[in-house]
């Protein structure tokens, strides 16, 4: 890994760490699978909520690299009521197909397999912008690379074929109108 390559993961650490300060920050990484040679510099960053009933944040650092052929870069955010080690496989499997030149943009569904977490009917993810951030807080330019990060929204498979049919900003508008709390993990599908 080049001085470059690791004064950007430490720049895309510290830029998480001003959005969420005053947190306990743990850096992770899921051992199994192919990134554990294609990209081993990849770790979820397991920020901590700030008050009990508050949610954790998993974000990826390193998944930028992993397609160095693709202009626009990306690393992934996931946002959970709960700790679990769920959060950082999903972000690895996420980032893994990013690597693999699948389209993980704004407004995809990608298909997960399973519960994001036990007892949920979201199987699914809606890859969007992060429109929980303030303005400037979305990416970051660091020497000519510009990396942005995308929201991984767990939903429904009703819900995913919405928006593989009306697109992601049509189905958060659902949401919107429903008042659908996105991080309850047995909540029902608004389709």
């Amino acid at each position: 890994m080049s001085s470059v390559e690791e004064a950007l993961d430490r720049a895309l650490e510290d830029h998480l760490k001003r959005i969420w300060p005053v947190r306990n920050v743990n850096s992770r990484q899921w051992k199994h699978g192919r990134n554990v040679t294609e990209n081993p510099q990849l770790r979820v960053l397991e920020i901590r909520p700030q008050e009990a009933a508050g949610g954790w944040v998993y974000a990826s650092v390193g998944a930028w690299r992993s397609n160095p052929m693709n202009v626009h870069r990306s690393e992934f955010i996931l946002l959970s009521p709960l700790q679990s080690d769920n959060h950082v496989e999903l972000l690895t499997m996420v980032s893994t197909a990013y690597s693999d030149g699948y389209a993980v943009a704004d407004g995809k569904v990608l298909e997960i397999g399973r519960a994001w977490l036990p007892g949920s009917a979201c199987n699914y993810i809606l890859v969007s912008a992060p429109y929980f951030l303030e303005s400037g807080q979305e990416g970051l330019s660091f020497k000519g690379v510009e990396v942005s990060f995308l929201w991984l929204v767990p939903i429904t498979a009703a819900e995913a074929d919405f928006g593989r049919q009306y697109g992601g900003h049509s189905l958060f508008h659902k949401f919107a109108e429903a008042g659908t709390d996105l991080l309850q993990i047995d909540r029902r599908s608004i389709m």
